[in-house]
């Protein structure tokens, strides 16, 4: 098993994969457990779209406790927002069920988010199909689910699965991102993203999945509903795709792969819950990586493990080797000015008003740059909405607010590795933000005049493939 585990550590670091945690279970023991700085075990990560399974399983235990079932209509739930859209809605809307929203099949062409009130978009939509015909992938059919168990609890998604999910499995440390605006009395829980956990809570997760709902002597959701949500449902292939892993068919809010035997949660940039019934086996990772090439890697490690007799490692090979992983590279920089310079810019990002005035104070080998908004500097209150700090030759690591968090979040996802690089000749800062309880990171290259007169401010995001756009550049106070 050390053989497997090695060959795909050394594939994921020699492929330079951005891994940012790795655990594999087998047999309910821990086998492998790895993190890439800046990640670590004790940080929550952004799972995207693997929050979709987990709101499958709290259908399933609403399912058990008989507050609704796969048939049900979305006409029985929601009837006063039916009786306000009237004869404006939709005929093919009234037909739709619990079912259709746990396989994507909606029969709608596009995503329904707009609008102030999401339940009235999406029931208001036109629907191209009939419901239950056509699997059309759909984070916002997720989020009328996490909408259907508020309405029927009067809890939120994450409130109704504490009790039921999270405490019994010893999950503690969790965030769920809620719509901001008021539906039914209250915000409602994203449902199809905006779950954030533990790696260590994900691989519970998937060995939940495994032990067919049963924890510690307790059935937390009937093994009935893990076979029913984890198998095909609907067909998900298309004219141009019949052979990947995401046509492989679609369960409840889970993928089924085409490594036979095995399912499936994930999310955007590479967030895994698999799931491999016949050995017993459970990955749970995350990562910012190609999502199809990670998944390859996986059934060669699956591969592997059936081969007893490579399971010792060659002469020189060390697991250990694998022990101190890490994307923090520090780059060459010159030694930082001493200034302390303040811009009035004008931005082209979305909210220019949120990003009207930067400010940078280097000074004794550091600097502090900070971000104000236009009404928050012009009223003298001077309450940025990011403050960053900087090192020379040093990454750094701390709290600090997201750039485009919600102010009501920023102390939910606010983990952040920072790296500044200081080119004299060219007379550029380039920052790097590295917000640890996601799954991507920023790079600004600011580009400083003679004199700091005027600054140019530039923006690549991502793994870093794209490059660098500009998106606001500005005046010297």
């Amino acid at each position: 098993m050390e053989r497997a585990v090695f060959n795909f550590l050394r594939k994921i670091v020699e492929e330079g994969h951005e891994m940012h945690s790795f655990v594999l279970m087998k047999d309910g023991e821990r086998v492998c457990e790895k993190y890439w700085k800046p990640f670590s075990a004790e940080c929550r990560h952004q799972l995207f779209s693997l929050s979709k399974s987990f709101t499958a399983i709290a259908i399933g235990i609403a399912v058990d406790e008989k507050l609704l079932t796969t048939s049900t209509l979305l006409a029985d739930i929601f009837v006063d927002e039916f009786e306000q859209i009237g004869e404006r809605m939709n005929d093919k809307v009234r037909k739709m069920s619990i079912k259709h929203l746990l396989t994507m099949a909606t029969g709608m062409e596009y995503e329904a988010w707009s609008g102030e009130n999401r339940i009235i978009a999406f029931l208001s939509a036109h629907l191209k199909d009939t419901p239950g015909e056509i699997f059309r992938y759909s984070s916002v059919a997720t989020y009328m689910l996490s909408a259907a168990i508020t309405r029927l609890t009067g809890d939120s998604l994450t409130e109704y699965l504490v009790p039921r999910l999270f405490e019994p499995l010893g999950i503690k440390d969790y965030y769920w991102r809620s719509d901001s605006y008021r539906h039914l009395g209250r915000s409602v829980d994203f449902g199809g993203f905006g779950l954030n956990l533990t790696t260590d809570s994900i691989a519970k997760f998937g060995q939940f999945l495994l032990q067919k709902g049963e924890w510690n002597g307790r059935q937390l959701v009937s093994a009935e509903w893990i076979e029913e949500a984890t198998a095909k449902q609907i067909d998900n292939s298309s004219k141009t795709d019949k052979t990947s892993d995401w046509a492989m068919g679609y369960g409840y809010q889970f993928w089924r792969c085409k490594y036979e035997g095995v399912y499936r949660g994930d999310g955007m940039y590479g967030q895994y819950c698999v799931v491999y019934p016949a050995e017993n086996i459970v990955i749970a990772a995350t990562s910012n990586a190609d999502m199809g090439r990670v998944l390859g890697l996986f059934w060669e490690l699956l591969d592997d493990l059936k081969l007893k007799e490579a399971e010792k490692l060659a002469d020189g090979e060390r697991l250990a080797d694998f022990d101190n992983l890490s994307h923090l590279v520090v780059e060459k920089s010159d030694k930082y000015p001493d200034c302390t310079v303040e811009y009035r810019v004008v931005s082209e990002l979305s909210s220019p008003e949120d990003f009207a005035y930067w400010t940078f104070d280097f000074r004794g080998g550091e600097c502090v740059m900070e971000i104000y908004n236009l009404r928050s500097w012009e009223n003298g209150l001077k309450s940025s909405v990011a403050s960053l700090l900087f090192e020379e030759r040093k990454w750094l690591k701390y709290a600090a607010p997201h750039f485009v968090a919600a102010e009501k979040e920023r102390d939910k996802i606010s983990r952040v590795a920072t790296y500044g690089i200081w080119n004299e000749a060219e007379r550029t800062f380039t920052m790097t933000t590295w917000f640890y309880e996601s799954a991507t990171k920023d790079q600004f290259r600011v580009t400083f005049s003679q004199n700091y007169a005027e600054l140019v401010v530039e923006r690549r995001g991502g793994g870093f493939a794209e490059e660098f756009r500009e998106i606001c550049r500005g005046a010297r106070l």
